[in-house]
């Protein structure tokens, strides 16, 4: 795995731990990850940007924006920039593979 790609699991990891009510570490219906989304979502699209991915990240946070884009990028599956409910589950179940 080079260096990079090693990079990009930490931030996916990040980004899975991500959210004040923990959210990403407990098995969650459908409704309440898109309430999750909805809370998170400041340009009101119903789906997750870089920017608005960066503000979950907490404070102090060693996770740069490019890497945030990678991430975004591997799961973004109609490469339309942001990550929708589906998109975001997808995260979520890969980094249950991971734990």
């Amino acid at each position: 795995m080079s260096k990079f790609s090693l990079v990009v699991l930490v931030a996916l990891v990040v980004l899975v731990d991500m959210g004040s009510a923990g959210i990403w570490k407990r098995q969650v219906s459908d409704q309440q990850l898109l309430q999750e989304i909805r809370d998170n979502d400041r340009n009101g699209d119903g789906e997750l940007n870089v920017d608005e991915l960066m503000t979950t990240l907490p404070p102090g946070s060693r996770i740069n924006r490019q890497q945030v884009a990678q991430v975004l990028r591997m799961f973004d599956a109609n490469r339309n920039g942001s990550l929708d409910l589906n998109e975001v589950k997808s995260l979520m179940q890969l980094a249950a593979t991971l734990r």
